[in-house]
């Protein structure tokens, strides 16, 4: 039997420290890989939630408001409003859906009150948010989560264009110049205004009306 000589015990050990190196390594650049890959969110709330801007009015009482499909004659217009008063109903209430297709971060939003889903403008421009039937391409939002709270964008691949508009990306938000409109403006990458940035929050009873 022939017996190893130094030189060869030598060579075996540093082969072996680096064939260990390499089974290590190679799982953790996977691991960094995938977690590149992987789309940073938040979950909303289970079931139905309201959603609530974060900037105040700039008139008293100063009040927050509420993504609501019911007009201030308590009709629906298929237009969304902002109504600073808890009506207790489901017009302001919402739920996320997700389409079978696409990535983990665009969603839709349901309303409970019309079974319609929360939509783009009536012609994909500047303007007041509608509400349409979930099954429209124009109700697709990705949401960004901004600490505990989300924004709602429209990317330019999302857009449904006419021959004339090409719009830049577009955030569901509060409009200064009027206060009682969900507004969709041109909005850009984060740190984003406030005016973009809503509260989604789960009442005691949502789900039981």
């Amino acid at each position: 039997m022939q017996r190893a000589t130094p030189t060869a015990l030598k060579k075996y050990a540093t082969d072996s420290v680096v064939k260990t190196a390499l089974v290590l390594t190679i799982p953790m650049i996977t691991v960094a890989w995938l977690a590149d890959l992987v789309v940073p969110t938040i979950a909303l709330p289970a079931g139905y939630f309201t959603l609530l801007g974060t900037v105040h009015d700039d008139q008293p009482p100063f009040s927050l408001r509420f993504m609501d499909v019911l007009d201030n004659d308590a009709k629906v217009s298929g237009l969304v409003q902002l109504h600073s008063t808890v009506r207790g109903g489901d017009s302001q209430l919402w739920k996320e859906r997700f389409p079978t297709h696409g990535t983990i971060d665009v969603i839709k939003l349901e309303n409970k009150l019309t079974g319609q889903c929360l939509a783009d403008t009536v012609d994909q421009s500047i303007g007041t948010a509608t509400i349409r039937p979930c099954s429209d391409g124009t109700t697709l939002w990705q949401k960004i989560p901004v600490g505990n709270n989300m924004v709602f964008r429209k990317t330019k691949n999302m857009f449904h264009l006419t021959p004339f508009h090409l719009p830049d990306d577009r955030c569901l938000a509060k409009d200064s110049s009027n206060r009682e409109i969900l507004a969709v403006l041109l909005c850009g990458d984060a740190p984003f205004n406030p005016v973009y940035v809503w509260d989604s929050r789960k009442p005691p009873d949502a789900d039981s009306h």
